[in-house]
């Protein structure tokens, strides 16, 4: 149990000159750098009287070096007490008994000459001393004292800076400063806690046990047994903070991912950066955050919260009562829902979202059709359930379903308050340049444009005001797609792309765009999209115009009850036809050209049927 190093790398100025107080304040870094150095040797057994039980306690001499170069330093262990032990050593300083009512040391005697400087630990009552002396008479000090608790878990080192005079004792000592001084490997599990730290204060009111703040921990009821996080904090009851710089409190909460935070009763944060509050939550997935009750977030920067739910998807959020967002983006709200399609919403009641960018509603939805991306028109797009809950049998149906191509199926039948149906069937011929109101009129077509008809001219129809279902009405340029001859969009298949994935699972984005970095799978996917037109100009498509507002186009009534023009002559229950300028006139007879008058509106407006 001895070590030796170089005069702890105090170096002195001359040979006459020997360690004063000044000389070892100016270098408390150096002592401290050599204290590490040798700490092995602050192994004590301290039962916490004086005299005899006294076990172990160690020292360094430094003896004043003859011709300028530097001494040795000797650490020894030995049993110490009131006499001294012949085996402690030429340099040894002797303990002596120690009065516990104050705070002086009754007896230290020094062997060798005047001239030695002895430098060390020594034992007063319950302080354990370190520092320097010189001389039999003469106390040149600068002693660090380091109080210790019972469990051995926390020092504090008062640096003292007296000079005593060995005809005048002091009955105490007086802290010039305080300056903190921690080891973990110091065996002094049966030492006398201290009470005072020098300048009055109750150490055990005023300095925090090393159980509680070590060098990079914070603890206060932390699980025992648990690896225990570098810099990490744990606050409350049987808490568990072993991620490295994680933080947990509350009730066996357990924050065990880097950067973590577990907070509330029964929660766990073990992904990086994840985050679980609550009661029973778990935020396993990186970034992750987990709230409520018995709520899991697994997914890449998912959020789960509430009652029961569960998120596996990337950056995904599901909220409410047992639902589950397992597709990227997803989120999924209300009893029992799953969205399950990347970047789908679904809500309501059991209502399921399959589909990629898809919507469900309502309750106890049917199963969407799927297949869709972002580069494809394939499968559902939305949907409103209307099943019902039976004796623990889902009877699912779908109110409305509309795909990605723009089909609507609806259960039963659509009710409106328009009355006919009409189509864009062709431009007026005069384009209606002054845009004059023409609904109203009986109309036909000639050379591909639009007229108000005259007697015995084809009746395409009535111009309409308020149509129920209108046909031709495109949103987009006619010619955006490519159609076959029988007006249908021609379909192509599509290369199937994902976005792309790091080492860790993270999606990739482009540095500049910040747009997600897709990939090909090798996949093909079969009349996926609606093909565009060869001569397509994508830049028109912002300045495109419905038709419905557009001067030059009117609506055309074929088929139902549609309000007409008439010269006044026409009878509710007879029959008209189109006389001249596309305005209705009476007839006496019924043709094929002939509609029944249903009502008179006003006096040259009236209503017919149109089939």
């Amino acid at each position: 149990m001895t070590e030796t190093t170089k005069n702890l790398e105090l170096i002195k100025e001359s040979e006459e000159e020997f360690y004063n107080v000044e000389t070892v304040n100016g270098n408390w870094d150096k002592v401290d750098a050599g204290f590490d150095k040798i700490k092995h040797c602050h192994v004590l057994r301290i039962p916490g009287t004086y005299n005899n039980e006294i076990r172990y306690v160690g020292f360094a001499s430094l003896p004043v070096p003859s011709s300028g170069g530097r001494a040795e330093v000797t650490f020894l262990v030995s049993g110490v007490g009131n006499i001294a032990s012949p085996s402690c050593g030429t340099y040894l300083i002797q303990c002596g008994t120690r009065d516990h009512t104050s705070m002086a040391v009754t007896e230290l005697t020094p062997p060798g000459s005047d001239g030695d400087i002895t430098f060390g630990y020594w034992l007063a009552g319950d302080r354990v001393i370190f520092g320097m002396k010189r001389g039999p008479y003469n106390y040149h000090t600068n002693i660090a004292m380091i109080s210790e608790d019972v469990n051995g878990e926390g020092f504090q080192k008062y640096e003292i800076a007296e000079l005593y005079n060995a005809a005048a004792k002091p009955s105490g000592w007086t802290a010039a400063g305080k300056r903190k001084f921690l080891i973990s490997d110091g065996n002094a599990v049966s030492a006398t806690k201290a009470v005072q730290d020098g300048n009055g204060d109750v150490i055990t009111e005023v300095y925090a046990k090393r159980s509680i703040y070590g060098d990079n921990v914070i603890s206060l009821g932390r699980k025992k047994g648990d690896s225990v996080g570098v810099r990490s904090f744990a606050f409350g009851n049987n808490v568990v903070a072993s991620g490295e710089d994680s933080y947990a409190h509350g009730s066996n909460a357990k924050a065990s991912g880097t950067v973590s935070h577990a907070e509330g009763t029964g929660t766990e944060a073990s992904g990086y950066g994840s985050h679980a509050e609550g009661s029973d939550t778990t935020a396993s997935g990186t970034y992750s955050h987990a709230e409520g009750y018995n709520t899991e977030a697994g997914g890449y920067a998912s959020h789960a919260e509430g009652n029961r739910t569960t998120v596996n998807g990337q950056a995904a959020h599901a909220e409410g009562y047992n639902n589950t967002a397992s597709g990227k983006y997803s989120h999924a709200e209300g009893n029992q829902t799953e969205a399950v399609g990347e970047c789908s919403h679904t809500e309501g009641v059991c209502t399921t979202a399959d589909n990629y960018a898809s919507h469900a509603c309502g309750k106890f939805s049917k199963a969407m059709a799927g297949g869709g991306a972002d580069n494809t028109q394939v499968g559902d797009v939305f949907v409103i359930g209307n099943g019902t809950y039976r004796s623990y049998n889902f009877n699912r149906s779908n109110a409305l379903r509309v795909t990605y191509t723009g089909d609507i199926m609806g259960t039963k039948a659509f009710q409106s308050s328009g009355a006919d149906y009409a189509e864009f069937i062709k431009p007026w011929a005069d384009g209606n340049v002054n845009n004059e109101d023409r609904v109203g009129y009986f109309v036909t077509v000639k050379n591909g444009l639009l007229y108000k008809a005259d007697a015995g001219d084809y009746i395409a129809g009535i111009t309409s005001g308020n149509p129920s279902v209108v046909g031709n009405a495109d949103e987009d340029y006619y010619w955006r797609y490519e159609r076959d001859a029988f007006n249908r969009i021609v379909m192509e298949d599509v290369r199937e792309t994902v976005q792309k994935t790091d080492g860790e699972g993270k999606p990739v984005f482009d540095e500049t765009t910040y747009e997600p970095v897709m990939e090909e799978t090798g996949r093909i996917i079969k009349n996926a999209r609606m093909k565009l037109a060869d001569n397509y100009d994508p830049s028109l498509q912002d300045g495109y115009i419905e038709r419905k507002d557009r001067k030059e186009w009117d609506y055309v009534g074929m088929i139902g009850v549609l309000p007409v023009r008439d010269d006044g002559t026409c009878i509710p229950g007879r029959f008209c036809r189109c006389g001249k300028d596309g305005i209705a006139t009476f007839t006496e007879t019924r043709g094929y050209d002939t509609y029944m008058v249903l009502e008179r509106i006003c006096d040259h407006i009236i209503s017919v049927i149109l089939k």
